[in-house]
């Protein structure tokens, strides 16, 4: 199958001062050779703490961001050949969900306006039939049509966000980038707004890409599950029927571990050891990205970068661990 989107050794560089680094032309890296593919129908969740690099990825999928190398690839074409229509089109189909719904909308403009102004910029449609599809997709949000006529600080976070929902999805896309759609809001509604795009991901048939740093949080939208650390892809593990996840990398298992557990035998065993603080260095070092924070860390981590490389079927991980031992076996565990 041809995947919809791939990123091709998506590198993302920024310029750095001399006050920053201690180096003369220094560059900050924040995405450093990242492969990544998503095929039409498929939810893949992307984790990782803030400041990974998972916004500025999103970024580049989506044609807002060019990539300081690597290609970006749209259906199978490079989007770099694309002239403006095609461009057009890449961004109509590919629509982000910020997690600030406060800043997507003008404070000066009416949601009904705003959602107006989405459409305008990819379709030519009557003010009737613009009507119709502001109304339709008002409600699928859960939003009735005396919503298009109030204004942003009117609304509630929640009532605020699903607007933002709308506004990406009223231009029937077909790749939807969920960037931390549900981080801003109260907990007591984000399962509420979790199922109401889930079921509209459903409903519309759409692809989604799934941003987080809450594995729970992509443990219940997604498929498959990928992991980033400090620009770099770590590993890579599907989601089965049953909800069993495989989590191998030391760094994985961290993130897994900090998902509250009811059962008191479960929340202990089979833990990851407690990692170590993280530095604030800028530049990439040459080995292991996360060599100075892993509790298994051996002296050859840090003079080599492991590559992503396939354990299990659909399962990839870049651990020296897991590809230089073959007396280490692959733990199962059971949310």
């Amino acid at each position: 199958m041809l995947p919809l989107l791939e990123l091709k050794n998506i590198s993302k560089d920024y310029g750095c001062s001399e006050r920053l680094t201690g180096k003369e032309d220094s560059d900050f890296h924040v995405l450093r050779n990242v492969n990544f593919a998503i095929n039409p129908g498929e939810s893949i969740g992307l984790i990782g703490e803030s400041g990974c690099g998972k916004t500025t990825l999103a970024k580049i999928a989506a044609g807002l961001v060019n990539p300081t190398q690597g290609q970006v690839l749209y259906s199978g074409k490079n989007i770099k050949s694309f002239n403006f229509e095609d461009m057009q089109r890449v961004r109509k189909d590919v629509q982000i969900i910020f997690q600030s719904s406060q800043s997507i909308f003008n404070p000066y403009h009416t949601i009904g306006k705003s959602l107006r102004q989405a459409l305008e910029n990819f379709e030519k449609l009557s003010k009737n039939e613009m009507e119709k599809r502001i109304t339709a997709i008002l409600d699928k949000v859960g939003l009735d049509s005396s919503f298009a006529l109030r204004y942003p600080e009117k609304l509630s976070g929640g009532q605020r966000q699903r607007a933002n929902i709308a506004r990406a999805l009223i231009v029937q896309p077909r790749l939807i980038i969920c960037d931390e759609p549900v981080a801003s809001l109260d907990f007591s509604i984000r399962k509420k707004t979790l199922d109401m795009l889930k079921g509209l991901i459903q409903e519309m048939s759409l692809t989604c890409l799934f941003i987080s740093h809450d594995i729970s949080t992509v443990y219940y939208t997604c498929q498959k599950v990928a992991v980033m650390y400090q620009g770099v892809m770590l590993e890579w593990f599907p989601l089965t029927p049953d909800r069993h996840l495989g989590p191998v990398h030391p760094y994985s298992r961290s993130l897994l571990d900090c998902v509250p557990v009811s059962h008191p035998a479960r929340r202990i065993k089979g833990r990851e050891k407690r990692l170590a603080e993280p530095e604030q260095k800028v530049l990439f070092r040459k080995g292991c990205v996360f060599y100075e924070r892993c509790p298994h860390s051996q002296p050859g981590c840090g003079k080599q970068a492991p590559a992503l490389q396939p354990l299990a079927e659909g399962h990839f991980v870049a651990c020296h661990r897991y590809h230089l031992q073959e007396n280490i076996s692959v733990q199962q565990v059971v949310l």
